[in-house]
């Protein structure tokens, strides 16, 4: 269950949430443990949403540490953490396939480097649900154009008076 699943983080769910699952799929075919323990629902919810699991590759030596990279990637507790594609995963996952035939001796690489959402996919943490819609839209409008090469392409900076001088 992705952290956004257990309806304590107030995040909608999306395909994000899938290759969470995924994780944990993979974590527990390579280790033979589930990332997580837990003896009551309440505490399942609470090890999805505040830990973090024990690297694979810290579970078994025979793991290589990009395999494990990747699993840790996708078990990420933010949805931005995580890998954005399926495609990200496949493209990362083919980087090691290859590397088997030497034993499982990977050289690391960067993640994600082919992980590019087909969509803009904005962080839900960066603007409050039913505010600012307007400039929300006018940003949706600007991306849109600006992948089609119309004449909203460019650079759009938005102020909002609420947020300057916090951090």
């Amino acid at each position: 269950m992705a952290p956004e699943q257990t309806g304590r983080m107030n995040r909608s769910i999306d395909s994000r949430s899938d290759l969470y699952a995924l994780g944990v799929t993979f974590y527990q075919m390579l280790t033979g443990s589930l990332p997580f323990t837990a003896a009551d629902p309440m505490e399942w919810v609470h090890c999805h949403i505040a830990r973090k699991p024990l690297p694979p590759s810290e579970r078994s030596k025979n793991i290589p540490v990009p395999v494990s990279e990747i699993i840790m990637k996708l078990l990420g507790e933010d949805r931005e953490e995580r890998y954005q594609t399926a495609a990200g995963v496949e493209s990362d996952l083919r980087t090691v396939l290859p590397e088997r035939g030497r034993k499982w001796r990977i050289d690391p690489f960067a993640l994600g480097e082919h992980d590019a959402p087909d969509r803009l996919l904005l962080p839900e943490k960066l603007y409050r649900k039913g505010a600012r819609d307007r400039d929300l839209a006018r940003l949706l409008r600007s991306h849109g154009q600006r992948r089609h090469g119309g004449a909203g392409a460019g650079l759009r900076i938005f102020r909002d008076r609420q947020i300057l001088g916090r951090q």
